[in-house]
């Protein structure tokens, strides 16, 4: 019978054989297959996009209209209806949608008859379908027959995207971990969304918080997302603002509308850092470095790394705020001047390069390696020559030896004796410190000289301490002490007068401050005669020193050969050993008379009992 079961009744009307016969057509039943894939495809999106969904079953029948009319014949198709099931989370839904035909406008029909065994119908934007699973039924057109493909299709919306995290970033040193959150953000048989950033096409890695989609579904396992994960790989991006969408997997491959973008941002660069010479032994160093590209992310500044040591940045300045945001991390500008601290100690002296490290997340970090901190050690003071002045009666000239003893440029180091300040007048024993320094070349010395004034210093001890020059200026922690004598002072002699005329003498001195240094005693002058003494009443003097042991004594005892002097009055001199040479100042002379001489003896002689005599003669002492 073809496409059509007929059926022909007859009627007999009496005895006459007149024969009345209707024409009844009746379709075949109709019935959806129950093969996978009987609806195919079983996912589609309600928007954007016209999806062409082919049913596989038997028994569909179109039908012709008008075959008596006497003008053209129409084929009525079965007709398509689809009933919403269930919402896309389960719950109970009530809604019907009739597939577009018309017999009469072929050409605006969205049914198609292929076989008696195949159908197609589309979705498209228009139908207006709502999401969830749907129920599907053919109805051949003689209403008698239809059959329903149960929870056949499952309807999704396009995805939203909300969010981007981060939504700023830089990737020019490593890859970039992306999560996009929104709605709708589909897994289909683990085919994951594809994330479009700026014209780049990246496949998501994994989804999260994610539900099953109703239905029973070709491709495996459906299901709805509120994010995905994509990296994206190290300097794909130039600095710039990429808009964010995101297309879901086929069969329902509808792609965000939302207006999200990503920001990417170049690394931190490096020009300077100043000062690019510090000591942190004794103190914290704050420094500054110049460039650009230095972020601050909401509340975070970056870093700064020198040797393994990290140190947060204390402030950012001459700032200009990135306006392609407003970001979820906060405002963000970039800023060409970072100011840090060194913890003082937590550098050992040698040469770092500065690394600045951008807050997350932008933490891209600068790659200059030309940008260097040359940490130096404290000045070290291992003697002073000379540890034992006076400088009652000139100046003294005094060298220090040690190591570190910076020359900075033309600065030289400074010296503190007790509260005098010296600067000193040369140094010696400096190699260059390797380094291009904004202070100029740097020189690290071994020996510094200076004068140390006339009557700059009471006598006493005084600490030396020697500072180096900014900005490097720690200063020498070493106990390193000069002894300031003063000069000594003649107070008598043992005797009021000599005859040296007929014998040698013994003269002793008596005074202060008389010094025997190591084996040298004072120097005793008188009149124009020198004399190497014998020094007595002598005490240590407190102290280490380079000259050896040093006592202060209180008499110093001379040998007066015979006939060294003749009559009269001779000044006596002291003078100290080098290096504490002052000589005594005090108006103390030697007389030395000449023999007596006898005239004449009266009476020339005497009885055995005695008597007075006189003698009578010149140079006779009241003494």
């Amino acid at each position: 019978m073809n496409a059509f079961s007929r059926v022909w009744t007859c009627l007999t009307l009496g005895t006459l054989a007149l024969v009345g016969c209707s024409h009844q057509t009746e379709s075949p039943p109709v019935k959806a297959s129950s093969e996978p894939a009987a609806t195919a495809p079983d996912l589609v999106c309600t928007e954007q996009l016209t999806t062409a969904v082919t049913l596989q079953g038997s028994g569909f029948t179109p039908m012709p209209s008008k075959t008596l009319a006497g003008g053209a014949t129409q084929l009525i198709l079965p007709s398509i209806r689809m009933k919403l099931k269930s919402g896309l989370d389960g719950s109970a839904a009530d809604a019907t949608f009739d597939i577009p035909d018309s017999a009469a406008v072929p050409a605006s029909s969205r049914v198609r008859w292929l076989t008696g065994k195949q159908m197609s119908f589309d979705v498209f934007p228009e139908l207006s379908l709502e999401p969830g699973l749907y129920d599907i039924t053919v109805t051949n057109p003689d209403k008698l027959e239809s059959s329903t493909f149960a929870a056949a299709l499952a309807a999704v919306p396009r995805p939203t995207v909300t969010t981007i995290a981060p939504d700023i970033l830089c990737d020019a040193e490593h890859d970039q971990d992306v999560t996009v959150t929104g709605s709708g953000l589909l897994s289909v048989g683990g085919v994951l969304p594809t994330v479009h950033i700026g014209g780049k096409d990246f496949q998501a890695s994994k989804v999260s918080k994610c539900v099953d989609v109703p239905g029973t579904h070709a491709a495996g396992q459906v299901q709805t997302c509120a994010s995905a994960t994509l990296t994206v790989p190290k300097g794909t991006f130039k600095p710039g603002q990429y808009d964010v969408t995101l297309t879901n997997p086929a069969t329902a491959a509808c792609v965000s509308t939302d207006k999200l973008s990503l920001t990417v941002v170049p690394p931190p660069a490096l020009v300077s850092v100043a000062p690019d010479l510090a000591c942190d032994a004794q103190g914290d160093q704050n420094l500054v470095i110049k460039g650009s590209g230095f972020l601050q992310v909401g509340k975070a500044l970056p870093n700064v790394v020198l040797g393994g040591q990290t140190y947060a940045a204390s402030g950012l300045t001459d700032c200009a705020e990135i306006k392609t945001g407003p970001f979820a991390e906060g405002k963000v500008s970039s800023c060409t001047t970072l100011s840090f601290t060194i913890i003082k100690g937590s550098l050992a002296p040698g040469d770092y390069m500065a690394v600045v490290t951008n807050p997350t997340p932008t933490d891209c970090e600068s790659l200059e390696k030309d940008v260097i901190v040359h940490i130096a050690p404290p000045p070290t003071v291992s003697a002073v020559l000379a540890d034992l002045v006076c400088d009652a009666q000139s100046a003294q000239s005094l060298t220090l030896t040690g190591t570190g003893l910076l020359k900075v440029g033309d600065t030289l180091p400074t010296v503190q004796v007790g509260k005098q300040a010296l600067v000193p007048t040369a140094m010696d024993g400096c190699k260059p410190v390797v380094g291009a320094f904004a202070e100029g070349a740097v020189q690290s010395c071994t020996q510094l000289s200076f004068t140390l004034p006339k009557g700059a210093l009471e006598p006493g001890d005084y600490p030396v301490v020697v500072t180096n020059p900014d900005p490097a200026s720690c200063f020498s922690e070493e106990i390193i002490q000069i002894h300031v004598a003063p000069a000594p002072a003649v107070l008598s002699l043992d005797k009021v007068a000599i005859c040296d005329a007929q014998s040698s003498q013994s003269v002793t001195i008596n005074g202060t401050d008389f010094l025997k240094v190591g084996a040298n005693v004072p120097a005793v002058v008188i009149g124009a005669a020198s004399f190497i003494p014998t020094a007595g009443g002598c005490s240590p003097l407190a102290g280490t020193f380079a000259e050896g042991a040093v006592e202060v004594c209180t008499s110093l005892t001379v040998v007066v050969p015979k006939d060294t002097f003749g009559v009269g009055d001779f000044p006596v001199l002291v003078t100290n050993p080098a290096t504490a040479d002052c000589a005594s100042t005090q108006a103390v002379s030697l007389h030395v008379e000449a023999p007596p001489t006898v005239a004449s003896v009266a009476p020339a002689t005497v009885c055995t009992g005695g008597r007075k005599v006189t003698i009578n003669g010149s140079g006779f002492l009241p003494a």
